[in-house]
């Protein structure tokens, strides 16, 4: 901020001006003394010593107390996030001279401290955060980056493959199917082996005895949700 002193004075002959913060002189021969913009260097006792062209004495004003409160200021900005939806949505901050600091989601402020975490975060909790640092004495406010937090949903099965049985080796293996929501691609598996392809259902045509025994599919979703494993489904031939 701006740093503004001035004295009134009266005598015979032409008035001079020193300005003095203590022992130091500063400032110009003027009834005023200004600093744009004060830095902590600036605080100190000041005075103001008015000589004149007369035979008169000069005359030392009373003293001055400046006190300049240093800035709240951000020295690390906060990143932005993306979890998934049930793990803990963070964000934190580095300041100095910092009072205190709120977070807020939007326009509502949903947090304070220097570190702001929501557990088992959801869709709604997705948005744009901004922390504002505090700081009193007259000092501004200063808001950090808007910084985005994205929850992602987690993939869930909500309806497992079932067993199947085929009457005789080389029959059709019609189809094993998976329904699930928030997936992104689907991995079957014959045991520990990869089978088929990446859909939600599998079929192989014909079906020989090598196919037959437990499949799984794997259910990948949005990163960085992990991966779901469905129930197995047994696969037989009843009559070879």
């Amino acid at each position: 901020s701006a740093l503004n002193l001035s004295v009134t004075a009266t005598g015979s002959g032409t008035l001079s001006y020193q300005w003095m913060n203590g022992a130091t002189n500063v400032g110009t021969n003027s009834n005023s003394f200004s600093v744009s913009s004060a830095a902590t260097t600036d605080a100190g006792t000041y005075k103001v010593v008015v000589s004149s062209t007369s035979v008169c004495p000069s005359a030392t004003s009373s003293n001055a107390v400046v006190n300049v409160t240093p800035a709240a200021t951000i020295t690390t900005q906060p990143s932005s996030s993306t979890v998934c939806q049930g793990s803990t949505l963070s964000f934190t901050i580095a300041t100095t001279n910092a009072d205190s600091i709120g977070w807020f989601l939007g326009t509502t402020k949903v947090g304070t401290g220097s570190t702001y975490s929501k557990t088992n975060a959801q869709a709604a909790d997705s948005g744009n955060y901004v922390a504002t640092v505090y700081r009193g004495a007259g000092c501004t406010d200063v808001s950090s980056n808007s910084v985005l937090g994205a929850v992602i949903k987690a993939p869930v099965i909500t309806t497992q493959p079932t067993a199947s049985s085929f009457g005789c080796n080389g029959s059709n293996f019609t189809s094993l199917s998976v329904v699930a929501s928030n997936a992104t691609a689907y991995q079957w598996k014959q045991g520990s082996t990869n089978k088929g392809g990446t859909a939600a259902t599998i079929s192989i045509n014909p079906f020989s005895v090598s196919d037959t025994g437990n499949y799984t599919v794997v259910v990948s979703g949005a990163t960085p949700c992990a991966d779901v494993t469905s129930t197995i489904a047994n696969v037989k031939i009843t009559d070879t």
